[in-house]
């Protein structure tokens, strides 16, 4: 069987978090109050500042994101999605999108998200990709959303997606810059710890996986894996 490219989207292939894109859309076009966004703000401040880690920081742009999402027809959200999907000023991480291009040939490209499931799944049609999955939203039978929201665990998930077969399996390749992709990269044979957060960077080191950061048009790996073949030579 092919073997897997398992990789983050936000902060990891887009340089901004998607959900975080629809929630500046979505009250930019009056779906979401501006008070709203002050608790965005807030937090997205003390993240710059180093009072938080980034997945804090998400965890709340995703719970206030399903608050106000709530009593919203999915109709009017996916215009907006639309937008944001197809905003040539979203920026990615040009060594991250080169490997996911190159790896077309080689590996069954799956994207992971915590944004809304609709949105990833826009996304990555644009991208054009295998497989991707974020949060699930669910709708009532208006057609309006119901404010919940139904996650996943990536470590389970990729477990349930790896190949059969040795060969494939020894290729298979995880790319992440969180603590929230730890359990992702653990279950592949290539892990790489891209841009990582503190959280990510310390069990990089400890385990010994490779570390990339991309800083403008450089890509530098400041840590690798010894005995294995580096995934470097996919880009």
């Amino acid at each position: 069987m092919i073997p897997r490219l398992f990789f983050d989207i936000d902060g990891t292939y887009q340089q901004e978090s998607l959900v975080v894109s629809l929630f500046k859309a979505l009250v930019r076009e009056g779906f979401f109050p501006r008070e709203v966004d002050e608790g965005r703000v807030e937090y997205e401040s003390m993240w710059a500042n180093h009072q938080i880690d980034y997945g804090v920081y998400i965890n709340e742009v995703v719970r206030l994101f399903t608050q106000n999402i709530q009593f919203l027809y999915e109709k009017d959200v996916l215009t907006v999605s639309k937008q944001v999907v197809n905003d040539s000023t979203l920026r990615v991480y040009k060594h991250v999108a080169e490997l996911v291009k190159q790896a077309k040939h080689t590996h069954w490209r799956i994207a992971l998200s915590k944004s809304p499931d609709f949105l990833v799944r826009l996304w990555a049609k644009k991208i054009g990709i295998d497989l991707a999955l974020g949060t699930k939203c669910p709708i009532n039978e208006k057609g309006m959303f119901t404010g919940g929201a139904m996650g996943y665990d990536k470590g389970d998930l990729v477990q349930q997606l790896m190949p059969g077969g040795l060969g494939s399996v020894e290729k298979t390749m995880a790319i992440g810059d969180s603590g929230d992709d730890i359990l992702m990269l653990s279950k592949v044979s290539i892990p790489i710890a891209f841009n990582p957060d503190q959280e990510l960077l310390e069990v990089a080191k400890r385990r010994g996986w490779p570390v990339w950061v991309e800083r403008k048009s450089g890509l530098y790996a400041i840590a690798n894996c010894e005995g294995r073949d580096s995934p470097v030579s996919l880009l």
